[in-house]
């Protein structure tokens, strides 16, 4: 029997782009069993609706302290995001996330969860793949790497398998905050019919997973029940610029004509690269028969989820 056959799933975070991913990539395993096993929280109760078509109602965070007792595996993607680090004194942002992190912690524990999924970030590495350490330089990735400390620690505790993916650019279905991301943002240009507007005056490099692909990955290697915990970069197949991205949507979507408005690259200016390694990930998905999908449908999935 699969370790996740008989268990019930706990997602926190539900209204985000990972936590809808999650929602969505549960109903695909369970089907008919999906409302009777799976638990989702937000900051406020709520509902939320997947591809699919299905409301999914989703409780307080802090009335994740209710559970009822079962087996249960966690998929915790509730977390401050670092386009929030502006909104507040550097101390809030970071016991608001301690404070997140430590109550789903505690329910956990509590529930004796059977395995946990944290989704952290590219944001965790410094330069030369070296870990963040400067918290005023980078909340977001330190607070990351604390978040990933502290549910390795408990999985520890509980015995129980973990996965982390060092998520760097996703692509596909339930993509919020649209224009914080630069597919977001070309995505919009084009349906809006504009000119696709670039600011950068540097290349900036990116490679792109589809986020349905990294949640079946996710649930097939909860699945295994490894014993040890499990990390791996998100990455695709390819590394593309952002103007090379560009031109690829508008060839790809019928605009083959359409006019891209950049500023002169600087040479001199340093790439803005944010790619992960690969390797693993590649593996993983190799090992259990997940086919990653090409940069391609990944661009068509998600401009026919923002259209929709």
């Amino acid at each position: 029997m699969a370790h996740l056959d008989d268990c019930n799933f706990v997602v926190t975070g539900a209204t985000g782009w990972l936590g809808r991913a999650s929602l969505g990539a549960l109903e695909a395993r369970l089907g008919d069993a999906f409302a009777a096993r799976v638990f989702a929280y937000a900051t406020k109760d709520g509902q939320t609706s997947l591809q699919s078509g299905r409301i999914v109602r989703y409780g307080a965070l802090n009335a994740i302290s209710e559970l009822p007792p079962a087996r249960y595996a966690v998929l915790h993607c509730a977390f401050l995001g670092k386009e929030r680090v502006a909104d507040m004194p550097l101390g809030d942002y970071v016991q608001l996330n301690a404070a997140i992190s430590e109550q789903v912690c505690d329910a956990a524990r509590r529930i004796k969860a059977q395995a946990l999924f944290v989704p952290s970030s590219g944001a965790v590495y410094a330069k030369d793949r070296m870990l963040e350490t400067d918290i005023g330089k980078n909340p977001y990735g330190v607070m990351k790497l604390k978040d990933e400390a502290r549910f390795t620690r408990l999985a520890e505790e509980l015995q129980c398998p973990l996965l982390v993916a060092r998520v760097f650019n996703v692509a596909g279905p339930y993509m919020n905050k649209t224009t914080s991301y630069a597919l977001g943002s070309i995505l919009e240009d084009v349906a809006h019919h504009r000119p696709v507007r670039i600011r950068a005056a540097q290349r900036i490099i990116r490679s792109y997973s589809h986020v349905m692909d990294l949640m079946e990955l996710v649930l097939a290697m909860l699945d295994e029940g490894a014993a040890n915990p499990v990390w791996f970069d998100t990455a695709g197949e390819r590394e593309i610029e952002v103007g090379e991205l560009a031109r690829l949507v508008l060839d790809l979507l019928g605009h083959k004509a359409g006019a891209i408005e950049r500023p002169a690259l600087d040479s001199t200016l340093p790439d803005n690269r944010y790619v992960g390694d690969g390797t693993a990930m590649r593996m993983l998905a190799a090992r259990h028969d997940i086919t990653l999908r090409p940069l391609s449908a990944q661009i068509a999935d998600t401009a026919s989820f923002l259209a929709g």
